[in-house]
């Protein structure tokens, strides 16, 4: 099929849900050199001026990125195209990227300062979010498309976390600030959306970051033929593994282990925006 969809919009935002704890007798801590102002490099950047670094500030010891891939020299040049809504294809993203911290946007605002001052006493349960949490494409009925996202672990967190990838058609919500209200039974008959991988497994941030703390989520959309012209919502949560994969996930990390579930948030943790068009008006 020729594809007619287009990406309209990549909204950065990410979507976290507090973080629980409870008690342990931990007693580290982190001491670390103050770092410099990325965000301001990155907007000097985009605005067409100065130099973005080649390498990852030193605000905290390399060995907390010893299970990360390397740390490309240009991964700050993606991260403005990113940051500041410049289109990119999320396709050609590596894991080299993606599980770098500094690919959350609040790493640099709320991460390192968390990782620099662990609460002593405390124990990271759970705690995830989605990275880019909002996206919106159009595309002509009968088309198909794939849209990316990452599902990563809250900072933090000590615990390995089983999830179960849920797609879900919200009676109301909004994307970039259009708002958008609809029949969740009537528009579930439009999408045949699938997901991949459906389950998984995203590891703990702390005090080390491991391998699989972020997990790339490929959300394939096939739009019935049938479908009306109109703003649609389809989104994506995270919730408890079936119960197969649990055990299996719980006799591998033990008292380590935590379902994902529900929770307060009251939208979901991915948004895809779909603009079905007339014929003959596709971008």
């Amino acid at each position: 099929m020729d594809k007619r969809y287009a990406v309209i919009g990549i909204v950065v935002v990410v979507a976290v849900i507090a973080v629980a704890y409870f008690s342990f007798n931990y007693t580290g801590n982190v001491t670390v050199q103050d770092y410099g102002d990325i965000t301001e490099a990155l907007r000097e950047y985009a605005e067409g001026g100065g130099k973005l670094p080649e390498e990852r500030p030193d605000y905290l010891p390399a060995e907390v990125y010893k299970n990360l891939p390397p740390f490309p020299k240009d991964f700050y040049e993606i991260d403005a195209l990113l940051t500041f809504s410049k289109f990119i294809d999320l396709r050609v993203l590596g894991p080299e990227y993606y599980k770098q911290p500094e690919f959350i946007p609040e790493w640099e605002s709320e991460g390192v300062t968390l990782m620099r001052n662990p609460e002593k006493g405390r124990y990271g349960i759970w705690g995830w979010g989605a990275y880019p949490a909002d996206q919106g494409y159009t595309a002509l009925a009968g088309d198909d498309f794939t849209a990316i996202t990452y599902f990563h672990t809250s900072w933090n967190i000590q615990s390995y976390q089983g999830m179960q990838m849920e797609a879900l058609f919200p009676e109301q919500g909004s994307v970039n600030g259009i708002p958008i209200s609809q029949d969740s039974n009537e528009v579930k008959n439009y999408f045949d959306v699938s997901l991949s991988p459906s389950a998984f497994v995203i590891g703990p941030t702390f005090p080390i970051f491991d391998e699989n703390w972020t997990q790339r989520v490929d959300v394939m959309v096939k739009i019935s033929p049938d479908t009306p012209p109109g703003t649609y919502l389809i989104g994506v949560n995270p919730t408890a593994p079936p119960p197969e994969l649990e055990n299996e996930w719980r006799w591998q990390y033990r008292l380590h282990y935590a379902n994902a579930g529900s929770t307060g948030l009251s939208r979901p943790f991915f948004q895809l925006m779909v603009e079905v068009r007339e014929p003959g008006t596709e971008a």
